[in-house]
């Protein structure tokens, strides 16, 4: 899970800053919860990598700390990954979960 959110939130490749979306920290943050909550969580869960739902957004939330962010950029394109994506791509071997390329760095600081 943790590298699951480290692609999300990479502080290493942030070559998108000022781009993407333009509604501010708080629209930031109700993107990155309603992604976890609606998308990544739902997905990952149905594919057996949680106990339940409610699990991996505690986990997910507590990690990526969505108050904290600023920018956003491919989230349309990463959500609709995820809803496309067979189990396979969603559940790494060791059974957590993970993320197609495109969710990569979606969220920054």
């Amino acid at each position: 899970m943790a590298r699951l959110l480290l692609a999300l939130l990479s502080a290493s490749s942030f070559l998108f800053l000022g781009c993407g979306s333009s509604g501010g920290s708080d629209q930031v943050a109700a993107d990155c919860e309603d992604f976890i909550t609606s998308d990544y969580c739902p997905a990952v869960y149905a594919c057996g990598a949680y106990a339940s739902v409610s699990d991996c957004i505690t986990t997910a939330e507590a990690q990526l700390d969505c108050q904290s962010l600023h920018h956003e950029t491919g989230l349309a394109t990463c959500e609709a990954d995820i809803h496309s994506a067979p189990c396979s791509e969603l559940i790494d071997y060791y059974g957590h979960g993970a993320i197609p390329t495109s969710c990569h760095n979606v969220f920054s600081h």
